[in-house]
């Protein structure tokens, strides 16, 4: 049974980081996130990055501390009077990170997190997933909430052999004749080696800038912000063993790329693209059944599609999953 504050032996240490702060305490940072079994989205890899794209000088965190060891960290920025969690906008989910060690001091963190600036008026709060403490930890003195619903990101459960148990039948087929078809014509499903990260985020660059030009549109990477960040973030992913990035290729020419981010039980599809001179062989089909084989084989247990409710990805057995937003308001705001 879980100690109250007053039964611990050990007294918190909150302390307060700048961004530069945050990237010294990189390798801690590291550890707790494998300690907390979180998300990809929680990873310095991904946020240190962000923070230098989309927040350079509005980042920092309130940490929590129990006899020397780090047990709770809260990236957050500041933007237009409003405090949001590090990541806000490209990240799927967002929270914090807080072992069980820590969980009876979370009144206390957020607390914290409230008062830590003077000129905020608002917390806002998105993408929480369900089991978040940061949902139900209390609400400090002086603020009022509302919580609401967040947008769904869409899972499906690997199963079987191949991972892809709960695919419906026929586009479990379809991805097996695509794969025998993109074979015959000497094309090569491959998961890319760490070193040619930087290269295979080019090439996914320009597969979904054709993709989308095809369509009329523009696609997440002509933002400039993201286009620029995603390379950064894929770049020390890799390094950190979080990143999966698979591409069909035609000799040395790629037709299609895909981009996940490898959590602990779950691989995210986050983006990816192709050329549609080869679309009459379905590559991104072909990618994402290789990329759902692949993490079912390194023992992950769930494939997510991330927001959108785009029709393919339930033929991929995805099921909605809720998120969630908290927003406070001070009382005298």
């Amino acid at each position: 049974m879980m100690g109250s504050p007053v039964q611990s032996r050990l007294s918190p240490e909150i302390g307060v980081l700048d961004r530069d702060g945050l990237a010294a305490i990189e390798a801690e940072w590291t550890d707790l996130w494998h300690r907390c079994l979180a998300s990809p989205f929680q990873h310095p890899g991904w946020l240190l990055p962000w923070a230098r794209h989309y927040a350079a000088d509005r980042s920092f965190a309130v940490t929590l501390r129990l006899g020397g060891r780090l047990e709770a960290l809260a990236p957050v920025f500041l933007w237009k009077g409003v405090l949001r969690l590090a990541g806000t906008g490209p990240s799927d989910q967002g929270d914090w990170l807080l072992t069980k060690r820590a969980e009876a001091w979370a009144g206390v963190l957020f607390a914290e997190l409230a008062g830590v600036a003077a000129d905020f008026r608002r917390i806002d709060l998105r993408q929480l997933p369900p089991g978040s403490s940061l949902r139900s930890a209390l609400v400090p003195a002086g603020w009022t909430e509302a919580q609401g619903e967040g947008a769904p990101c869409h899972s499906a459960r690997l199963a079987g052999a191949d991972g892809l148990g709960a695919v419906s039948t026929k586009c479990r087929s379809n991805w097996r004749y695509a794969m025998r078809r993109i074979e015959r014509e000497g094309g090569q499903v491959e998961l890319v080696p760490a070193g040619d990260t930087p290269q295979a985020m080019e090439a996914l660059a320009r597969c979904h800038a054709l993709r989308w030009r095809e369509r009329g549109e523009s696609g997440m990477l002509a933002d400039p912000l993201i286009a620029r960040f995603l390379p950064d973030a894929a770049a020390i992913l890799a390094r950190a063993g979080v990143l999966r990035l698979y591409r069909l290729r035609f000799g040395e020419v790629t037709a299609a790329a895909l981009m996940v981010l490898a959590g602990h039980a779950t691989h995210a599809y986050y983006i990816g693209g192709f050329d549609p001179a080869h679309g009459r062989l379905s590559p991104s089909s072909a990618l994402i059944g290789f990329a759902m084989r692949q993490a079912a084989r390194e023992g992950a247990r769930e494939f997510d599609f991330l927001r959108g409710a785009e029709p393919y990805k339930a033929r991929w057995g995805a099921r909605a999953q809720p998120r969630w937003r908290r927003v406070l308001v001070r009382e005298d705001a």
